[in-house]
């Protein structure tokens, strides 16, 4: 806004021709632009009343690993605070993760042999990877690694009494559900297994789920997508 008020401002002084008029123009827009900033202060700094507790939560707090950006802090603070009505839901209600294990390995590049790179690419954390572009052998069938439902952990945080655990007395928002699980994995092919590709999708509604896995791969990576339901991929719009 404050760019369109300072573009609206130099035009103003190219057409106004009169000196009196463009000094009374450049006063005018500085004002505005000055007003413009503190109502930005305002709304940034000041709390909202709202007339009445929220009936549902739409978030987008999902990143690439997927919980990332603190969505499940994000509704425990709504619960805990009593921001929404008992019966309020959250849309997504629920996020499932799907992976397959790949093969992602170094080998010749223009006429070079690269291979010893690959002692040097294992990582304890996960990291953004386009397979469409990186070369790589899908050697598992798709399997769900975990579900995690949000209307579930809403009414949770709604429900339990607040308990201040850290030293300061205040409340650890960063606790999570954490579980062990053993998983069965169909195995496709024969390679050497040293990277899980993941991806997970959100429930809108009852049919309509939207997905992190990009477009380009979805048709080949994917192969549980056999429900009937809609579908929306990452960067893909609803038709």
């Amino acid at each position: 806004v404050d760019q369109k008020l300072e573009s609206c401002d130099r035009v103003k002084d190219d057409d106004v021709d009169n000196g009196e008029g463009k000094k009374g123009g450049e006063s005018e827009m500085k004002e505005a632009v000055e007003s413009e900033k503190q109502s930005k202060a305002t709304n940034r700094n000041s709390p909202v009343e709202l007339p009445c507790r929220a009936n549902m939560i739409v978030t987008d707090l999902f990143d690439y690993t997927v919980l990332g950006l603190g969505a499940l802090s994000a509704i425990d603070i709504c619960g805990h605070r009593k921001l929404v009505m008992p019966e309020a839901t959250v849309t997504p209600s629920k996020l499932t993760i799907k992976a397959r294990l790949i093969e992602l390995r170094l080998t010749t590049v223009s006429g070079f042999d690269l291979s010893a790179m690959n002692n040097y690419r294992w990582s304890p954390q996960c990291a953004k990877v386009n397979l469409y572009e990186e070369p790589h052998e899908v050697l598992s069938k798709s399997f769900e690694c975990c579900t995690v439902d949000l209307n579930e952990r809403l009414q949770k945080a709604l429900n339990e009494d607040v308990v201040k655990d850290r030293d300061d007395g205040t409340i650890d928002y960063d606790d999570v559900w954490e579980f062990e699980a053993l998983e069965n994995v169909e195995i496709i092919k024969d390679g050497t297994w040293n990277a899980v590709a993941f991806w997970f999708e959100g429930k809108l509604d009852e049919a309509t789920i939207f997905s992190s896995l990009s477009p380009k791969i979805a048709s080949s990576f994917d192969d549980d997508n056999d429900d009937g339901g809609n579908v929306i991929h990452d960067g893909e719009k609803e038709g």
